[in-house]
């Protein structure tokens, strides 16, 4: 059963990515006019990336318990950038280092919505006591408006950690 459950998860996720609805807002006369268009956006290799950057393995993301302090230290829980309103992407770097005296597995990242992307090491990542490493994370802000928050959560043998990051949008000046 949870097989079946998985499977129709990525489906539909593999469907959402290849068919991303967006929304436009459009302020016509004070009021808001939404309008929704279909359009294919991800290549095969950005569809497998999202699909195991959103699901990771439910058998290795165990135990679900927050990661002790000092375990996992990183560089801040909580990322911002403002971008200007029509750009495609927000991006994001989280410097991390295992400060415990013995190796740490990362075994899964998820990120809290097929617009956000996480780039690491093949997992599982194996972080020697003092390695040091990075994680990329990469925000489809298109058709967004002012703000947009997703979370990023590492799931280690010790632990889950969950990151922020937050992409401010700023509206384009038009010359009159």
């Amino acid at each position: 059963m949870n097989s079946i459950t998985n499977d129709l998860q990525r489906k539909r996720a593999k469907h959402l990515l290849l068919y991303l609805i967006y929304a436009e807002i459009i302020l016509m006369a004070g009021a808001k006019v939404m309008t929704f268009h279909k359009r294919a956006v991800f290549s095969d290799a950005e569809i497998a990336a999202a699909q195991n950057s959103t699901f990771g393995s439910p058998e290795v993301q165990a135990p679900v318990n927050a990661l002790p302090n000092g375990v996992l230290v990183f560089d801040a829980e909580t990322k911002q950038t403002t971008v200007h309103e029509g750009e495609a992407q927000a991006n994001f770097i989280f410097n991390l280092q295992n400060a415990s005296k013995k190796p740490l597995v990362i075994n899964a990242v998820k990120t809290s919505c097929g617009c956000t992307v996480a780039k690491v090491q093949p997992l599982p990542w194996i972080l020697k006591p003092q390695d040091k490493g990075q994680i990329a994370v990469t925000m489809n802000v298109l058709g967004y408006a002012d703000r947009s928050t997703k979370e990023v959560t590492i799931y280690t043998d010790q632990g889950s950690k969950p990151l922020t990051v937050v992409a401010i949008i700023t509206p384009v000046e038009k010359s009159q």
